[in-house]
C-alpha cells in the first residue's frame, strides 16, 4: 500500500524542504543506493546530504550534486525543459528572437494633480 504524501502546493516552504527530504530517501532506498554511492558519483559532502535528507536548507549547488549522484540529473531536465518551439511562431510563419535584455525601471512618474487643484493655485 503507498504512502498518501501531501501536495507540495499546500505546504509551508520549511514544510516543502522536509517532504523533498523524505522523498529523496526514499527513492534512494528503493534504488539501493549507498551514501558512499552519493558521496563518490555525486562529489557531495556527508553533512550537505544529511541535510538535505532530514530538510534543512542546503545550496542548490549540493541539490545538483546529489541529484548527480543518484543519477536523477535527467530529473532536472524534466523540471526547466529548454523551450526552441513556439506554437505561435509556427502558425504565422515568424520566428521570434529571444529578448536579450530586460529594460530596468523607469524612472518615477510625476505626481498626478488634478485640474482642479492646478486651477486654485492660479486664483490665489
Amino acid at each position: 500500500m503507498a504512502i498518501s504524501r501531501p501536495h507540495l502546493a499546500l505546504l509551508a516552504d520549511e514544510q516543502i524542504l522536509v517532504e523533498l527530504g523524505r522523498r529523496f530517501e526514499q527513492l534512494r532506498q528503493e534504488r539501493e543506493l549507498a551514501d558512499r554511492d552519493l558521496f563518490e558519483r555525486g562529489g557531495v559532502k556527508k553533512d550537505a546530504l544529511a541535510a538535505f535528507k532530514k530538510g534543512r536548507n542546503v545550496s542548490l549547488l549540493n541539490v545538483v550534486k546529489i541529484m548527480r549522484g543518484a543519477g536523477l540529473l535527467d530529473e532536472l531536465e524534466r523540471l526547466f525543459p529548454v523551450r526552441d518551439f513556439s506554437p505561435l511562431a509556427e502558425l504565422t510563419g515568424r520566428s521570434r528572437q529571444p529578448r536579450k535584455r530586460v529594460v530596468g525601471p523607469r524612472s518615477p512618474a510625476a505626481p498626478f494633480v488634478w485640474q482642479d487643484e492646478s486651477d486654485e493655485g492660479e486664483r490665489e
